[in-house]
């Protein structure tokens, strides 16, 4: 949302944003000043109607916070999902800066009573709050019994929901699952992953390692001499060629990253408590 209220601003005055988490399709566009170093929407609604599908799901409830980036993306995979078999699919807007979503989770709880539970997804474009939504959710039973809640790239790997016992169980009995861009398996990504970690108290999600990729490319920038002459020639020609932590960064017609796969993430117990991992790779 903040990317798409500057486009205008950057386009008019000729300057440069090199991205490392926008991912809305609305800002998918051609020639303008926007370069973004990770994969859309439409790829990521691909994967989660595939994941949903494959699990068996045909009722979809979707939750998300009205903002551009979040209404793309809750648009895309009702697209995706009903094309690939969905039945139905009922939607549910919150307001940023929400903290009560009873009245909606309530609504969705009483829509899902009497279906069978199997065949029931529940779906979550957000941010932070999304630990609330969690939190709130599991007074529900109906919301967590056999139901799957997915969410967007923007829930991914949040600490707080590890840190409230509420979020925490519901996350776990709903088998919360989130797609994000995939991890690289270098011995690299591993070592700047860890080094992060040990910093910051918690594992990094992978846009911030993408932003670690972007200063790499600006700082080849602030090297070649006529970079203001030739400025989107040359961060397109640099970026096709260059490999960093997150693989190669390859921009398409609109500046938008290429090509990246995703894997999806669940909240799991471990011998040292609970942590986010990867579940697998989808392509």
């Amino acid at each position: 949302q903040e990317l798409a209220a500057i486009a205008n601003f950057v386009n008019t005055n000729d300057i440069l944003i090199l991205s490392y988490a926008s991912t809305a399709h609305s800002l998918a566009i051609s020639r303008d000043n926007i370069f973004r170093y990770v994969t859309t929407d439409i790829s990521q609604s691909k994967v989660v109607a595939k994941f949903l599908r494959k699990n068996g799901r045909e009722y979809l409830w979707q939750l998300y916070r009205n903002d551009l980036g979040n209404i793309s993306v809750a648009n895309l995979v009702n697209g995706q999902f009903r094309r690939s078999g969905g039945k139905k699919v009922r939607r549910f807007i919150y307001q940023p800066g929400q903290s009560d979503f009873y009245e909606i989770l309530a609504q969705i709880s009483s829509e899902i009573e009497g279906k069978e539970k199997e065949k029931c997804a529940v779906y979550v474009a957000g941010f932070s709050e999304v630990i609330k939504i969690l939190a709130q959710a599991s007074e529900f039973t109906n919301l967590y019994d056999n139901v799957l809640w997915v969410g967007s790239d923007g829930t991914a790997k949040l600490k707080g929901v590890i840190e409230n016992h509420a979020s925490l169980r519901f996350a776990m009995y709903s088998k919360f699952t989130v797609p994000l861009n995939k991890q690289q398996d270098s011995f690299e990504y591993k070592k700047f992953a860890m080094k992060l970690e040990n910093k910051i108290g918690f594992s990094p999600n992978i846009y911030t390692i993408t932003a670690s990729d972007i200063l790499q490319i600006l700082a080849y920038c602030g090297n070649i001499s006529d970079f203001s002459k030739n400025k989107k020639k040359v961060i397109y020609e640099y970026s096709a060629k260059n490999y960093g932590l997150t693989g190669n960064t390859k921009l398409n017609k609109n500046g938008d990253r290429k090509e990246w796969g995703y894997e999806l993430w669940r909240v799991q117990g471990t011998i040292a408590g609970h942590k986010w991992k990867s579940i697998g790779i989808v392509n």
